[in-house]
């Protein structure tokens, strides 16, 4: 989605600075479209309030709540041990 609005918008940037009157056209478009925005999103919160009223209700599945998923910790096992490579000699022989 964002790609293709902004390779459609550098278009439409491209042909709007061959002209003057293209490049007003373009402006009034996007503060049109910019003002358009602001009415949505006050319609998109009224129904974000509804939305929540929704959410507040009880959890009924008290089995999910009681048992939930286990984790398993990053790392080596508590009871594997550590391993040195045998291609390491020791001190004294060199």
């Amino acid at each position: 989605m964002y790609g293709t609005l902004h390779r459609t918008y550098k278009k439409a940037l491209q042909k709007a600075l061959q002209t003057k009157s293209s490049s007003l056209h373009l402006i009034e478009i996007l503060e049109d479209f910019a003002n358009e925005d602001n009415e949505f999103e006050s319609e998109d919160e009224e129904l974000g309030e509804k939305e929540s009223d929704d959410s507040d209700k009880e959890n009924i599945n008290v089995v999910q709540l009681q048992n939930p998923k286990l984790k398993r910790g990053k790392g080596r096992l508590v009871g594997t041990k550590r391993y040195k490579a045998s291609l390491k000699l020791p001190a004294e022989t060199l």
